[in-house]
């Protein structure tokens, strides 16, 4: 690689090579190309979003170019004043820290939007909860992919009939749908970089974000990421 970043033509060779999703998941494999900027803001974010919503907020990135990174917060500081609230400047300072080239954080506020009332909640109807339990939390090893899959009988084991993947890094956990955003293929028996934050497809080695599901090795790619809440130890899901 520096014989070729220090010749022209071998340069835009090696920039065509990159191009390459095989080639850029070996080079990935080996830290041999970065992350993009957008990859590690989200990094950050995911990494600070279990405190954001233990204050029942919520903060998402909106936007990251070269310097500046624009992000979203709702729930409870929905309408606070960002230059009187604590929160805004304590996720403006995570990501500053966090990813040198970031000279500014644009903090904006949700929109609410008017309620609005179902028949159900007008006849008195119970809402079905949409939460679906899941493994314990006792299941979830730092460092380690796990499978779920639901009960036979249970129609989601034929919605997702290769099981969810979950992930635990510290106290943030993860699940996905087990489909490599590649060619669909099973995602358990990949490598998982705790340190890196990083798993890695055993069939083909596109490399994920832990976290966020982003691709790293071909950005429009992306794994499908489901929502996650615990209760009582239970890892329960979102599935629509």
């Amino acid at each position: 690689m520096k014989n070729l970043k220090s010749d022209p033509e071998g340069k835009r060779l090696l920039f065509a090579l990159i191009d390459e999703p095989e080639v850029y998941a070996l080079l990935a494999m080996h830290n041999l190309v970065r992350p993009g900027i957008v990859t590690r803001v989200r990094t950050v974010i995911d990494r600070i979003r279990p405190y954001v919503q233990s204050n029942g907020d919520d903060v998402e990135l909106v936007e990251a170019t070269s310097s500046v990174a624009t992000v979203q917060l709702s729930g409870a500081c929905n309408g606070c004043s960002a230059t009187t609230s604590s929160l805004p400047t304590g996720i403006e300072e995570a990501i500053r820290e966090g990813v040198s080239e970031i000279t500014e954080v644009k903090v904006i506020q949700a929109q609410a939007s008017a309620p609005i009332i179902t028949i159900e909640a007008l006849l008195g109807a119970k809402k079905k909860d949409s939460w679906t339990a899941g493994p314990s939390v006792d299941e979830l090893t730092d460092g380690q992919l796990l499978r779920y899959d639901f009960d036979p009988a249970d129609p989601l084991a034929t919605d997702h009939p290769e099981g969810l993947l979950f992930v635990r890094v510290g106290p943030s956990i993860q699940a996905f749908e087990n489909r490599c955003a590649h060619q669909g293929l099973p995602l358990e028996r990949g490598f998982f970089d705790a340190e890196a934050g990083t798993i890695t497809c055993p069939w083909h080695g596109f490399r994920f974000d832990c976290l966020s599901g982003e691709c790293l090795t071909a950005p429009q790619a992306q794994l499908m990421t489901i929502p996650v809440r615990v209760t009582n130890r239970t890892v329960e899901v979102k599935l629509k």
